[in-house]
């Protein structure tokens, strides 16, 4: 387990997802609530109830059915979740960290903001439906009279428990739809500032990671040549500096790029966009073939198929500016390669979940 002072860092992990859950969804549901008309909840909840009843579940009530659905979720799994994070830590110590940061940024945003809104509420209304059932199965009065009472009895139940939660699936689908397009907006205007300020993270850790496999490569070669013993150590801490100070000169030079006037700057930060490209390209082709890499030695094969696939986005990526004649990458398909990464991430905790054991491993 990987731990930093004696702290358990995955147990620590599930720890702050429980924190941050509420502090999501509250922000989730504000943004949604930008928005001035539903045409759902004005013709059922507010015709009905009126408008503080509406505004309040909106607001109070929905937020926090989604917050203790999730949390029901993490403290019934939690040894399961903290597994997970050691188990894609294992699945992932193949693909370069670079990647690991530059798709991991993008893909866990992409996940926040158009996967986990989508599947909340059916997750709530299959929470209150199975409570349903087991109140069902559990009425012993009801299953010893007639069917037709078990049947009236059990709609009952079931109408009672998921009204709300319908209604909750209906109001948030439909105002999160009607809001879609403001999203899309906000998303076409940061979008090329955030996949830009993630290229510069990407560069900064592919040059580092050069030095790393020089180092590495040195020390991999004197415990061949001597014996098993190796003179020189891999300098960790002076690289991680090389890469602060790198991703700061690189920001730097992308702040004065930016007005349509810095034409040179512009040039100089491509020539550093392609050049750390092909140096973190090759650098992971021959930590492959080398067995080079940091952390467990121990790669399933799943984690070289995850691997496959970011080098089959790296090329995606490239291909518009190096072969299209681009000057810069279409918006178009940073959605994609973001949405792809998404997906990717997304699978990858799939499977490290499924195949997590769900007791406390010391």
């Amino acid at each position: 387990m990987p731990e930093w002072k004696g702290i358990d860092l995955t147990r620590l992990s599930v720890v702050i997802i429980f924190i941050l859950t509420p502090v999501y969804f509250f922000l989730l549901m504000g943004l949604i609530n930008q928005d001035p008309f539903n045409p759902f909840t004005y013709y059922i909840i507010e015709y009905y109830f009126g408008k503080d009843v509406e505004t309040f579940i909106r607001t109070i009530i929905t937020p926090i059915f989604f917050i203790i659905v999730w949390w029901m979720f993490i403290l019934a799994y939690k040894n399961k979740f903290a597994n997970s994070f050691s188990e894609i830590r294992k699945t992932t110590s193949v693909i370069p960290i670079r990647w690991m940061i530059f798709y991991g940024f993008n893909g866990i945003f992409t996940i926040l903001i158009f996967i986990i809104p989508y599947v909340t509420p059916f997750f709530v209304i299959i929470a209150f439906a199975s409570f349903a059932w087991a109140i069902i199965r559990n009425s012993e009065f009801a299953w010893d009279r007639s069917k037709v009472f078990l049947v009236f009895y059990s709609l009952i139940i079931f109408g009672l428990l998921l009204l709300l939660p319908i209604l909750i699936l209906f109001e948030f689908v439909t105002k999160y739809v009607i809001i879609f397009n403001q999203v899309m907006e906000i998303w076409n205007k940061f979008l090329p500032f955030f996949y830009e300020f993630s290229v510069i993270i990407a560069n900064a850790l592919a040059i580092g990671s050069l030095f790393w496999m020089i180092y590495a490569g040195a020390a991999e070669f004197e415990k061949e040549s001597f014996s098993g013993m190796a003179m020189t150590e891999v300098p960790e801490n002076e690289i991680k500096v090389l890469e602060l100070i790198l991703f700061v000169t690189f920001f730097t030079i992308w702040i004065y790029s930016l007005p349509q006037t810095a034409t040179t700057l512009k040039l100089v930060m491509t020539i550093i966009n392609w050049t750390c490209l092909i140096i973190g390209t090759l650098v992971m082709l021959i930590c492959f073939f080398k067995g080079l890499g940091r952390g467990d030695d121990k790669r399933p094969f799943f984690g070289y198929f995850v691997m496959i696939l970011f080098l089959g986005l790296e090329a995606f990526r490239m291909y518009p500016t190096l072969i299209g004649g681009l000057k810069t990458t279409p918006i178009e398909l940073m959605t994609i390669i973001m949405l792809a990464t998404g997906i990717i991430f997304l699978l990858v905790f799939l499977v490290a979940f499924v195949s997590a054991p769900d007791e406390d491993i010391d």
